[in-house]
């Protein structure tokens, strides 16, 4: 499973922003210690409900973030860039378009999984 997120991450890296450059890996993995050590304090609360489903959540939700992160980074490098191509900006506004219905698509399956359980 996790070979298949990284498979997957290295493809939409290249496909929507290409290399990384130096200062985005290093701000990413900065991110990713504090993200990853809130987070653990976080699953405290919910250690009676620890299984595989929830790690699986778990790192899909930091892909989406670390994701988010890249986009904000490039987005403010396109800002201070003076001479950045369309194409760059039809990746960029293309990925932001990708994340957006990936969002939209986790939230109303968590919505639908919270209604079943209501109901039962």
């Amino acid at each position: 499973m996790l070979a298949q997120f990284d498979v997957s991450r290295r493809k939409v890296l290249q496909v929507f922003l290409g290399t990384l450059r130096e200062s985005e890996v290093e701000r990413i993995n900065d991110r990713i210690s504090q993200a990853v050590m809130e987070t653990c304090l976080a699953m405290t609360i919910f250690r009676d409900e620890f299984n595989v489903e929830f790690v699986a959540m778990f790192v899909i939700l930091t892909f989406v973030k670390v994701f988010h992160w890249l986009v904000q980074d490039r987005v403010d490098y396109i800002e201070t860039t003076p001479t950045v191509s369309r194409l760059h900006h039809l990746r960029i506004v293309s990925f932001m378009n990708l994340l957006l219905v990936r969002q939209c698509h986790l939230h109303l399956n968590n919505y639908a999984w919270c209604l079943l359980k209501l109901q039962q």
